[in-house]
């Protein structure tokens, strides 16, 4: 497989939820990063052979099964030592860590507040070497015009 250049802030959002997907979209940019989004494992796997994003947020509960793939080519380390990436998921711990291998700090369980996620990303960026906002004092931004809320279902996200 032939990896692409590193784009620097670029973020792949694997998730085939529309509203935690527009959540997410609207917090990446935010945090000043670049969303890319996929929602099919397919479909994550052939962006990841034309370009090397800076980050991934995964889900594992992908319509065509193919998230384990993802995260074995994220595992390799020609690519894992590039990308940082965090997979988030309705499994528990236990059972992601049975089905996909021990994902550590890489693991972050639905539901979540989504800049906790971002600060998850930021600190695994920041292990590679990239700038990320937190690390260049940048201030964050929700992401949405003044007076606009995000609405996230319960059951995949909280905000605070």
């Amino acid at each position: 497989m032939k990896m692409a250049e590193n784009i620097g802030g670029a973020v792949l959002l694997v998730e085939d939820d529309e509203s935690l997907a527009s959540v997410l979209r609207h917090t990446l940019l935010g945090a000043g990063f670049t969303p890319r989004i996929a929602v099919t494992g397919g479909e994550a796997l052939r962006i990841l052979e034309e370009e090397t994003p800076a980050g991934v947020i995964l889900d594992l509960n992908l319509p065509d099964g193919r998230a384990a793939e993802v995260v074995n080519l994220l595992s390799q380390l020609r690519i894992g030592s590039r990308v940082a990436w965090v997979a988030i998921s309705a499994l528990t711990r236990e059972e992601a860590d049975s089905r996909y291998g021990p994902l550590g700090s890489r693991f972050i369980a639905k539901p979540f507040d989504p800049w906790n996620l971002m600060t998850t990303l930021e600190r695994l960026l920041a292990i590679r070497g990239f700038e990320t906002p937190a690390t260049t004092g940048s201030t964050r931004t929700s992401g949405m015009a003044d007076g606009a809320r995000m609405v996230c279902p319960k059951s995949v996200c909280t905000v605070p």
